[in-house]
């Protein structure tokens, strides 16, 4: 082999790597749209929230947790904002977005503090995943659930 050769091989992965990463900023950008779409600011989440007969809870909202910042034990959030979306491109409903959010009292409904020893805010930071997969299902249908998400919410 050649160092031309090497050389070449070098290259294409390069561009390989840029369009991925190009095709990745593209998905990030759709599925930031979606969410900053479904959680508008002042949305209130209630992640003890169970389903009603005849309701389902949206996928988006089946595993929200708090990653930074105090959320006093609350279950209440109103969202400040949706910050980004890391997108998984080999499963893209297992992406996480992330958001603010300011803990609200379950018993009065207004802000509490979510300051820690080492940080001063008055939001958490919550994640959750953009969709579902099942166990026992298909990759597709998931797919499928957040294609039809993210096209009635883009």
């Amino acid at each position: 082999m050649t160092p031309s050769d090497v050389k070449a091989i070098f290259e294409k992965a390069d561009a390989k790597r840029r369009e991925a990463d190009e095709a990745r900023d593209e998905m990030a950008a759709v599925l930031l749209q979606t969410m900053r779409n479904l959680l508008p600011e002042g949305k209130v989440l209630d992640r003890n929230r169970r389903p009603v007969p005849g309701e389902r809870i949206p996928e988006y909202l089946l595993r929200v947790k708090t990653m930074a910042g105090n959320d006093r034990g609350t279950h209440l959030f109103r969202i400040v904002s949706v910050v980004r979306v890391e997108v998984d491109p080999t499963r893209p409903e297992l992406s996480t977005w992330i958001a603010d959010a300011v803990p609200l009292s379950a018993k009065t409904g207004n802000d509490m503090k979510a300051s820690t020893h080492s940080r001063s805010s008055d939001t958490v930071r919550l994640h959750g995943d953009v969709g579902y997969l099942g166990l026992d299902e298909p990759i597709e249908a998931s797919r499928d659930r957040l294609v039809s998400l993210v096209a009635e919410n883009a």
